[in-house]
Order: C-alpha cells, then structure tokens, then sequence
C-alpha cells in the first residue's frame, strides 16, 4: 500500500500546496505538475536513470526495463508461500537467470536489472503505462518483440501452465501489445495441442505412461499431479540446469525430459476435465 500511494505522492503534493498557494486554480495547476513528476519518477524507476551507465539507449531501456518488471510482477503475483512451492519460486529465479544470461546482462547490467525485477513485484505496477512504453520501444527495435513474448512465457510457465492471476495478467500484457488470447495460449501450449492428437492423448496406456513419468497414482486428483508435476520440473527445467552450470548435453536432456513432463500434465489435466 506504501508503494501504491508512492505513486500518486507529487500529484497529492501539488494539489495541497496549489490549493494553499493560489485556490481552485492552483489545486488544478499543481495536480498537473505532479502528476508530470510523477510520471517522471515512473519513467526512471524502470526504464529511464535506473539503467545509468549500462550503454543501453532509450528503446532499449523501455525494453529491457518493462520485460523485467513484468517477469517481476508474474513470479510474485501468485503469492505461493507453502513449502512444496519453494522449489516453484527456485525455478521461476532459474528462468529469469536464464534470461539475463540470453540477453548477455552482466555486471551493472545484471545489477540493474535484478533491481528493476524486483520493482516489478510490487502489486502497485502502473502496466497501462508500461505497456504504452513498451510498445515504443518495440517499434524502434522490433528484434525485442521475441526476446519479451518468449521470456514472459517462460517465467510465468516456470512451475506449470499458468493460471489465475498470472494468466490474467498475462492476457493483460498481450492485449495491451495488439495480440490475441489465442496467441498466447499457442505460445504456452509449445505446439503440443496438434490436430489428431486429442484420441491418443486419451488413450488408457498414455495415462498410464504420464502417471508413471510424474510419479502419482491412478487415485491421485488434479491438485496432487499438479504437484508432482511442479516438482519434477523444478528438478528437471532446462532453465534450471543452465544456472547450476549444466553442460550442453545435460541441457538439452534437460529440455527433452520437460517437454515429457509438460505433455503427461496435460494429458492428465484433460483426463480430469
């Protein structure tokens, strides 16, 4: 709640001491400046003095700034404190690693970066305004545009295929960009969903199988395989394996064990519709 009225400080500044200074009038005109001033301090919380001596250039700083805040926001937003989502949180860290290290942010690169993440935690992101940043900046670098979509993606499927409030968010973030609800689900989904899968995604033995790879029995509901699931990809999430220092191998060996495990979780998901 600090955070949030934060935000609204040199507005609620400038209407007090307009109104004292010189009336109706003042209030008016010093509500005006403050909220400039704010929108201001906004700018260079995450993409404007925050990123001082990093060599990046304004596109660049809008963004790089909005895509960590934004990652940020959807490692938090679910709020998971139990201790089987500890490993959760782990992976969500192990992906945003991974993404830094994509990006080559190092150094005051890295620094700055990790301070813009966790900014971006607050419940209190202004995402109108981000959104409207980030699309400048994506028309002055398009070679960003996939370099956002696909960390967001994977940040906030981390620990399994969004829901609630991360997707909500996430459906916020892509309409806010011109894309589609069906865009996103394509892009969380990886291509699994393909026609004439459906029957043998069904089928007795392909449960059997995904029980078997995720480790719950056939009693087991939708909340217990979707624990199991989270924790074998806390284990095997190629993200992960990258940040321990994983070798090439032991990366993409990584990549193909979770891709099995996300295709049992939906096949067992949909066995339970």
């Amino acid at each position: 709640m600090k955070r949030y009225w934060q935000g609204y400080l040199a507005r609620i500044t400038g209407l007090l001491l307009g109104g004292l200074l010189a009336g109706a009038v003042g209030a008016i005109a010093g509500f005006v400046l403050g909220w400039v001033a704010d929108g201001v301090v906004r700018h260079h919380r995450y993409f404007g003095w925050v990123w001082s001596g990093c060599d990046l250039d304004g596109p660049e700083r809008r963004c790089a700034g909005v895509l960590l805040a934004l990652m940020g926001r959807l490692a938090k937003v679910d709020g998971r404190v139990s201790e089987a989502e500890v490993a959760v949180s782990e992976a969500e860290v192990a992906v945003t690693e991974a993404v830094l290290a994509e990006l080559r942010f190092t150094g005051l690169r890295r620094r700055r970066a990790i301070t813009v993440f966790r900014r971006g935690r607050d419940a209190g992101l202004p995402l109108r305004p981000m959104l409207r940043a980030l699309r400048r900046g994506l028309r002055a670098r398009p070679e960003w545009r996939a370099r956002v979509l696909a960390a967001l993606v994977r940040v906030a499927s981390a620990d399994g295929p969004p829901e609630g409030a991360q997707y909500r968010l996430l459906v916020r973030v892509w309409r806010g960009l011109g894309l589609s609800r069906r865009d996103l689900d394509q892009r969380l989904a990886g291509g699994r969903h393909r026609p004439g899968r459906a029957g043998a995604a069904g089928a007795p033995d392909g449960v059997a199988r995904a029980r078997a790879l995720l480790g719950v029995g056939a009693d087991a509901d939708q909340a217990a395989v979707r624990r199991a699931y989270r924790r074998a990809l806390s284990r095997h999430h190629p993200d992960r394996v990258q940040a321990r220092g994983g070798s090439e191998t032991e990366v993409r060996h990584a990549a193909n064990r979770t891709r099995e495990l996300r295709e049992a979780w939906e096949l067992l998901r949909r066995h339970h519709t």
